[in-house]
């Protein structure tokens, strides 16, 4: 599949890069269209994003994609088996820790949208707005930060897919709850998106626009760069997902400043800190079998989480199912 000269970083990276809890933001998202029951179980993953740590005891790796879909939430009989061995399951977040990261993305108390984007960007997001549900528009939603609309816009679209259901994180959490394991945050939610904030004005604008310009296209061609990511998670295809990115990353000369910038901070910095929590959860409590979940672009774009914790020392390899 190809794409525009734009970059399409922000639609794909959001999906296996960054978890946002937004259902709090959305009272009526059960009346999008909910796709209809399926009479067979879809086919599910074939090859999962799971990774084992060489330690006193075995700890897990396991990369995600936050997104609603069946053949994901299917989840791989290797999966299911780290989870009922587990003590402990790290996410990107633990539920008691969304609510400080849905606050970083609002402006500050005074702020509205319309008082920092000009009106045809904003009719721009509330035609995408309008295409999950017909009752909404920037007017019935949060007054969001203007770099936090690139990455709230994928991730309703995403939702949209089944609105019933919860994205792979979350049932995670779910089947960890049931389970009685420990729940703990890989990040701390008060930095985790400090990197956009850091953006300037004109920057912000520039990753919005080339977010509804992605968005616009795909509508326009009915495409979808999100179907093509699952086809790819389902294989547990890693080369084929680091090489998908990269490529656009690296293409797009004229933009590759920005580019740098968006990648850092839903990708590499976000990387550095996750290590060093997973490092220092391994070496406090080696007897402790933890399962690391975040999206999977965290294990498979270097400098990756597995290539910073194979630099610390630590044996990582790659599960065959």
């Amino acid at each position: 599949m190809t794409f525009p000269d734009r970059i399409k970083l922000c639609s794909r990276l959001g999906m296996i890069g960054l978890s946002l809890s937004l259902l709090c933001f959305l009272p009526d998202i059960a009346s999008a269209q909910t796709p209809a029951d399926q009479t067979e179980t879809p086919p599910g993953i074939e090859s999962p994003f799971l990774w084992i740590i060489e330690s006193e005891k075995p700890q897990y790796l396991l990369g995600t994609i936050h997104v609603p879909d069946k053949r994901v939430l299917s989840l791989h009989p290797a999966i299911d088996r780290v989870m009922s061995e587990a003590d402990e399951l790290y996410v990107e977040l633990n539920p008691e820790d969304q609510l400080s990261q849905l606050k970083a993305l609002i402006l500050p108390d005074g702020q509205s949208t319309s008082d920092v984007l000009e009106p045809e960007v904003l009719a721009r997001i509330d035609t995408q707005l309008s295409s999950i549900n017909a009752n909404w528009s920037h007017e019935v939603l949060p007054s969001f930060h203007v770099w936090a609309w690139p990455l709230i816009l994928p991730s309703f679209m995403a939702q949209q897919r089944d609105p019933s259901s919860p994205v792979m994180d979350a049932k995670l959490v779910q089947l960890a709850q049931e389970r009685k394991l420990a729940i703990k945050s890989l990040e701390n939610p008060k930095t985790q998106l400090k990197e956009f904030g850091a953006l300037s004005k004109e920057e912000q604008n520039l990753f919005l626009e080339q977010t509804l310009d992605d968005l616009e296209s795909q509508a326009e061609k009915g495409e979808s760069s999100l179907d093509q990511l699952i086809d790819i998670y389902l294989k547990g295809d890693g080369q084929e997902l680091k090489r998908l990115f990269m490529e656009e990353f690296e293409t797009e000369e004229s933009n590759l400043a920005l580019n740098k910038k968006v990648m850092d901070a839903i990708l590499f910095k976000r990387n550095e800190l996750m290590a060093k929590v997973i490092a220092d959860a391994i070496e406090e409590n080696p007897k402790t079998i933890h399962i690391f979940a975040a999206g999977t672009a965290h294990f498979v774009v270097g400098p990756s989480v597995v290539d910073l914790l194979r630099k610390s020392g630590l044996k990582v390899s790659r599960v065959t199912p």
